[in-house]
C-alpha cells in the first residue's frame, strides 16, 4: 500500500475575492475619491464667496438707511459713510409730523383683510384643482398660471372705473377687494396639497366626512407651513404696496404707510434726505418684526416647496 504525499511548495488552496466589507471604503477607491472631495469644497467655498458678496450688495442700501437716519442734515451734506454725530432727532421730528399711528392701522387692516380674503379664496380653489377631479380643471389651472403673469398694471384702469361706478374710490374697500383672490395663492396651495397623503383623505371620506370638513379639519392643519409662507408673502406685497394707493386715494385719512410717507417726503421734508430715512424705517419696522417672529416657520415652508 503506497501512500500519495504532496509537495507544500506547489500545492495552493483555491482562492476566493472578497468583497469588501460594508461600510468598509475600499482601498483602491480611495484615491479616486479625495481628488472628488476637495472639488467639492472648492466648489462649496466659491459658492459661500458668492453669497457673501450678494449679502453685502443686499444689506449695504439698509445699513446707509439706518446711517443716514441718524445723521443730521449738516453731516449728511458734509459727505462720508459713517456719521459723526449720532442722533435721533430724524425719528422724533417724523413722529411728530406724520400720523404713523393711524397710517399703521390702515395698513394693518388692508394688509390683514386681503390676506383673509385670500385664504379664503386660495386653500378651497386649490384643494378643488390638487384632488377634485372634474372636466375642464387642466384648462383652469392654465388660467391660473397665466393669471400670475398679468400684473396689476395691466387691469388698474377697468378696476379703477369699477370702483368708481361704486362710490368705493378713497376707501379702505377700495384698497382690499382687487386682491381678495391671488392666482400665486392658488398656485401655491395646489401644489402643497398634491403632496399630501391620499390615504388621510381617503380615510376621512370613509368616515363621512364632506368636502369642508375635510379642509378645515385635516388639511388645512397640514398646510401650516404653506399658509404661514404665503401669509408672510402677501403681507410683504401689500404693506408695501404704493402703486394701487397712489392709484385710488385722494387724501391721507384711509392712508397706507408707503402712501402717506411718499406724501411726507415730497410735500413736506424736501430735499432732508435724515427724515426720509427715519421715515422709511419707520415704514419697514412692522415688516422685520413680522419675519421674525415667523422667521422659523416661513423657512421652513419654503424649504418643503424646495423639496417639492
Amino acid at each position: 500500500m503506497t501512500t500519495t504525499h504532496r509537495d507544500p511548495t506547489t500545492h495552493r488552496e483555491p482562492t476566493t475575492s472578497r468583497a469588501p466589507a460594508q461600510g468598509v471604503p475600499d482601498a483602491r477607491r480611495v484615491p479616486a475619491a479625495r481628488p472628488q472631495r476637495g472639488r467639492r469644497r472648492a466648489r462649496d467655498w466659491w459658492v459661500h464667496v458668492l453669497l457673501a458678496v450678494g449679502g453685502v450688495f443686499i444689506g449695504f442700501p439698509f445699513v446707509w438707511v439706518v446711517l443716514t437716519a441718524l445723521r443730521t442734515e449738516q453731516d449728511i451734506n458734509a459727505g462720508g459713510l459713517l456719521p459723526h454725530q449720532f442722533t435721533v432727532e430724524n425719528f422724533v421730528s417724523v413722529w411728530r409730523q406724520l400720523p404713523l399711528l393711524r397710517y399703521y392701522a390702515n395698513s394693518l387692516l388692508v394688509a390683514g383683510g386681503i390676506l383673509i380674503g385670500q385664504l379664503v379664496t386660495s386653500i378651497p380653489a386649490g384643494y378643488a384643482l390638487a384632488r377634485m377631479k372634474f372636466r375642464g380643471s387642466r384648462g383652469v389651472f392654465w388660467i391660473v398660471l397665466l393669471c400670475i403673469l398679468v400684473p396689476t398694471q395691466v387691469s388698474a384702469i377697468p378696476v379703477y372705473l369699477m370702483l368708481s361706478s361704486a362710490g368705493l374710490l378713497n376707501t379702505l374697500g377700495g384698497l382690499i377687494l382687487p386682491f381678495l383672490g391671488s392666482a400665486f395663492g392658488v398656485y401655491l396651495f395646489r401644489q402643497f396639497f398634491l403632496q399630501l397623503p391620499e390615504s388621510v383623505i381617503e380615510a376621512a371620506r370613509l368616515d363621512g366626512a364632506g368636502t369642508a370638513r375635510i379642509i378645515w379639519h385635516m388639511v388645512l392643519p397640514m398646510s401650516r407651513p404653506a399658509v404661514i409662507s404665503f401669509s408672510v408673502f402677501s403681507v410683504s406685497a401689500h404693506w408695501n404696496d404704493f402703486f394701487w394707493p397712489f392709484f385710488t386715494l385722494r387724501g391721507d385719512s384711509v392712508a397706507t404707510v408707503p402712501f402717506g410717507i411718499a406724501m411726507f417726503a415730497s410735500n413736506e421734508s424736501g430735499t432732508q434726505y435724515g427724515l426720509q430715512m427715519a421715515a422709511a424705517l419707520f415704514a419697514i419696522a412692522p415688516l422685520i418684526v413680522f419675519f421674525l417672529f415667523f422667521q422659523r416657520r416661513f423657512i421652513t415652508g419654503i424649504a418643503l416647496q424646495t423639496e417639492r
